[in-house]
């Protein structure tokens, strides 16, 4: 019905509109209460952690675990070394097996004398029936120098190895049945020429011309 002139008319207030707006307001309370809620819940638990890793560190200080094992030793005795054998002992070894071999043989002598070297020759012969490689150690006195250089007359040649004075020679071929071969060895010395202290072919004795 249309107001009269000077009547005052009352408007309904439609309360469900109204209350619409607090909606959105809700919702962000509640996701603010939950991001709270996770957030008290975490902190004890990094709290906890933090509190535990200084206790893991020093654990980890008093063990430092396993240490590498030092070179053993034999009561008595001196710690080991990485030197091998020496050359007395190789020459000792060398001197009590000495004896007549027949497998093969040696004879050494002094091919040509220098003012200041000497050229010594071992002739190594294979007296047997079959063929047969050959070694021979030798080692001279201490006017005795250098090896300037050795070779094998006319046949392949053998290896060298050293050790303090001692020379050990092997061959690369094998003698044939009856036969020999020259081992030239071209030595810097001072004084008089002199026949070695040691010379063994295949564990037997040298002969000297």
């Amino acid at each position: 019905m249309p107001a009269r002139h000077g009547e005052r008319r009352s408007v309904p207030v439609e309360r469900d509109r109204g209350a619409v707006p607090w909606v959105p307001v809700l919702a962000v309370a509640g996701v603010a209460t939950g991001l709270l809620v996770a957030a008290l819940t975490l902190v004890p638990f990094d709290a906890a952690q933090q509190a535990a890793a200084p206790a893991t560190e020093s654990a980890r200080a008093a063990d430092p675990g396993p240490k590498t094992p030092e070179l053993s030793r034999v009561p008595g005795h001196a710690a080991p070394t990485p030197s091998g054998v020496g050359e007395r002992s190789l020459i000792a070894g060398a001197e009590a097996s000495g004896r007549q071999r027949t497998d093969a043989s040696g004879t050494f002598r002094v091919l040509n004398s220098y003012g200041d070297s000497f050229i010594g020759e071992v002739l190594i012969t294979n007296p047997t029936t079959g063929v047969r490689h050959w070694s021979l150690q030798i080692a001279f006195e201490d006017n005795v120098g250098e090896l300037r250089t050795f070779w094998v007359e006319s046949a392949p040649q053998a290896t060298m190895s050293r050790d303090g004075a001692l020379y050990t020679f092997i061959s690369t071929v094998p003698l044939s049945a009856g036969a020999s071969v020259s081992l030239r060895l071209h030595f810097e010395r001072t004084g008089a020429d002199a026949p070695p202290r040691l010379c063994h072919v295949n564990g037997g004795v040298c002969g000297v011309a």
